[in-house]
């Protein structure tokens, strides 16, 4: 719970969870679990489940905006691996330092 409530913080800073959306993730991390009369641990699963709802949203906004920047701005390694083969120039005859 901890992490994904992290993971949402963290989205949300990124600008790819909104203000509300972190809201709820915070609101189900707090009721999750909780003790019934006797004192066990109690695990709410519908609140676990919103609250991964809300981290995959921000992750698949990520996964999006990566994706239109890959399309917009391909990687430099694509164009070399378009192009054919270069000779490398072989190496110049190194220059003598004079120490003094």
């Amino acid at each position: 719970v901890n992490m994904l409530l992290r993971r949402a913080s963290t989205l949300h800073e990124e600008g790819l969870l909104r203000k509300d959306e972190l809201e709820v993730a915070e609101h189900c991390s707090l009721n999750v679990s909780s003790r019934d009369a006797e004192g066990n641990l109690q695990l709410n699963e519908e609140e676990l489940e919103t609250l991964r709802k809300m981290v995959s949203r921000g992750m698949q906004r990520k996964a999006d905006q990566a994706a239109e920047a890959q399309k917009s701005n391909p990687s430099p390694l694509m164009d070399v691996l378009d192009k054919p083969a270069v000779k490398a120039q072989p190496p110049k005859q190194p220059s003598m330092c004079n120490m003094s």
